[in-house]
């Protein structure tokens, strides 16, 4: 029996949806300004420490401050003969921006975060850097707290001064120089009181900067007129004749439009298409990467001074494979593509015309990114696997071989573990790929302490990353598994709208077949899983938590989305309905009914024990969900033990220090530890 739980009131509020009646007792927590929720929230977070192992949360946030001060790095970006990248030394909290020109140059700090963090005494992030064409200048953004509301500044790479140019709520922008560098096209939110409150993350607009205006007198060049929902990408010509704009409003659909930007007139290139467009400049033609009759994705061409009429007349370079075409970068003479063979990475390089140059010699069982100019032929890859945190291999033009530049160290040595994939049959026979984690010497005797892990949702893939987060638990003996189900983006198009919708529920369904492997092969039992996931990853733990909690001992459900009949009304959620569905209409109401995890919770079910996190800054998804969750579970379910830690100063994930990243770490090991009997 666990210790009374503070005190929560109900207040029932009773909605009718389309003919159900339905009671929320909690949602008064909601309003994460009211004063009530607010000591509310530190009520459950004094709660939350005295039931979490303070000896061990401490000596697991011992190992991880060594871990996670480990020096790490961003792969290089060249810019006329500069090259920027970002790195984080032991000492430091946050990366810092470095510069150096050459290869064999000086590193020089161009942005230290970590001094305004002591400055301003709150989080900083930099959540974004640009150079210009020759190097001249930096735009970059930064943001406080976690919010991920990014002010733009720009930086005299040559006086190491910010021009008085400052752009607020440029959030996550992408920034399109012209080659004179006088201006840069950039996107940005409206200003608070320009729309109603509820919509002030919405509404992004392109707009024109020239260096030493106000961004008052911004020209807008795209989105007069266009729904709130737009979201946009960009890019330049070299010679700065073109702005190729990309809009979508889900993870389903693009639209590709060309800018003139002598007169700012807009060509429509694709719209009202049902499929995914990501367009390029290649040389003196635009490319589109495209899953447009092509499940697996493929590449076409076609000049801009002569576009035809229909995409069919386009010129296919990269014909659709068996695989996954999973990205495509753009140097100043060739095509770097990146293959998902079964959840890992393959790179070719081709030409604009799609012959092959060459295939890159990537380790197995390895996860890579790629940095590059698109007017430059230098290539950056970085590779990380389950054990190796990063190596930055150098690709100097298309014909090279790589070769090592950089290499992180290790710090967990593979020679003691075992990586295996494999497959599991989906309730519907689907097979979905898994990958299991742990040491050379397991036993398979169904009582291994055992975590499970996923995500499923808007295309994201997956891939094998670095665990160094759960060197502790490993190196205990525990195991660690990755399941790649679907809604998320490992097999194409088709995957990923098998999972979402009306078939929403296939995500859930092949969650609990990977953990149904886990026990039928002896890796571990109910009583010794927990399963963790995050954000869509939150959502879904939380949905196989009240489907099958007789599977599952603990359950970590971080950044959650929880209330699906109400999570289009806050922060950026109405985006999400095309991949939920949207409770506002009947027929999509009733798929949502069957699996929202916050009205699935019954009073005469005994569910796992529950570590629920959240952030009061989280600009993507609402704190509310956690507390609204929490406060239902504790008031239903006494047997179980339901906790709730609310973090300040930071937001949904992206700009933490080492510091926050560490507390998260070892509570979330801390908890696990507990509840499913890690040997300590």
């Amino acid at each position: 029996m666990m210790p009374h739980y503070p005190k929560t009131k109900k207040d029932s509020v009773i909605d009718g949806i389309h003919g159900d009646e339905v009671i929320d007792n909690y949602r008064w927590l909601e309003d994460g300004k009211n004063k009530e929720v607010q000591h509310w929230i530190q009520d459950q977070n004094n709660f939350t420490d005295a039931n979490l192992s303070s000896n061990l949360v401490t000596t697991f946030s011992s190992e991880l401050e060594e871990e996670f001060r480990n020096e790490i790095f961003s792969n290089y970006y060249p810019s006329n003969g500069k090259y920027f990248w970002t790195e984080r030394k032991p000492e430091d909290d946050q990366p810092i921006l470095y510069m150096k020109q050459g290869l064999e140059g000086n590193p020089q700090k161009i942005i230290d975060t970590n001094i305004l963090m002591k400055q301003r005494g709150k989080t900083v992030s930099l959540d974004y850097w640009h150079p210009s064409p020759s190097g001249q200048y930096l735009a970059y953004g930064l943001s406080e707290g976690g919010t991920e509301i990014a002010t733009m500044y720009i930086l005299n790479l040559s006086t190491m001064e910010n021009l008085e140019d400052e752009i607020p709520r440029a959030r996550y922008s992408q920034v399109a120089w012209l080659p004179d560098e006088s201006a840069f096209y950039y996107k940005r939110l409206p200003q608070i009181g320009e729309v109603p409150p509820s919509e002030e993350n919405y509404h992004a607009k392109l707009y024109k900067h020239e260096l030493g205006r106000s961004f008052k007198s911004d020209q807008m060049i795209f989105g007069e007129g266009r729904s709130k929902n737009d979201m946009y990408g960009f890019i330049i010509s070299k010679n700065g004749k073109y702005l190729l704009v990309r809009v979508a409003q889900n993870w389903n659909t693009s639209e590709v439009f060309l800018v003139d930007t002598s007169t700012n007139r807009a060509t429509e290139i694709v719209s009202n298409i049902d499929a995914v467009f990501t367009p390029y400049f290649a040389g003196n033609d635009i490319v589109l990467y495209t899953n447009y009759k092509a499940p697996f994705l493929r590449v076409i061409k076609a000049s801009p001074e002569n576009l035809p009429e229909s995409l069919d007349e386009w010129k296919e370079i990269i014909p659709e494979s068996q695989y996954k075409l999973d990205s495509v970068k753009i140097t100043e003479n060739s095509l770097i593509a990146t293959y998902l063979v079964d959840v890992i990475n393959k790179i070719h390089v081709y030409d604009f015309e799609g012959s092959k140059i060459q295939g890159l010699d990537i380790p197995p069982m390895s996860t890579t990114s790629c940095s590059l100019n698109s007017n430059e032929s230098e290539v950056f890859v970085s590779i990380s696997n389950f054990f190796s945190q990063k190596t930055m291999l150098y690709l100097e033009n298309r014909e090279a071989n790589l070769k090592e530049l950089r290499k992180a160290p290790a710090h967990i040595d593979d020679n003691d573990y075992v990586v295996k994939q494999e497959w599991v049959k989906s309730k519907d026979g689907v097979k979905v790929p898994i990958f299991i984690i742990h040491k050379k010497d397991l036993v398979l005797n169904g009582k291994n302490p055992t975590i499970l892990n996923g995500y499923g949702c808007h295309g994201i893939v997956k891939n094998p990353y670095y665990l160094g987060g759960y060197k502790p638990w490993l190196q205990r003996g525990g195991i660690f598994a990755l399941a790649n189900i679907r809604g998320g983006g490992e097999f194409g198009e088709e995957w990923h709208r098998a999972g979402s919708l009306s078939k929403k529920q296939n995500t859930f369904d092949d969650f609990i077949a990977c953990s149904e492997y886990l026990i039928e092969h002896k890796y571990t039992s109910s009583k010794q899983l927990g399963i963790v996931g995050g954000s869509n990853g939150g959502l879904m733990v939380g949905a196989v938590m009240t489907q099958r909690p007789d599977l599952y001992k603990a359950v970590v459900c971080k950044v959650p989305v929880l209330d699906l009949y109400r999570f289009h009304l806050f922060l950026i959620a109405e985006r999400w309905v095309h991949e939920f569905g949207d409770p506002r209409k009947k027929e999509e109401f009733e798929w949502l009914k069957k699996w929202s995890p916050y009205h699935q919770i019954k009073e005469d079910t005994t569910y796992p024990n529950v570590f629920f996190t959240t952030s009061v800054n989280d600009k993507r998804v609402d704190p509310l969900h956690a507390r609204k969750m929490t406060a239902l579970m504790q008031s239903n379910n006494l047997e179980s033990k339901v906790l709730l830690r609310t973090y300040f100063d930071v937001g949904h994930g992206p700009g933490r220090t080492v510091k926050q990243r560490v507390k998260d770490s070892a509570e979330t090991l801390g908890f696990f530890a507990i509840e499913l009997g890690l040997d300590i």
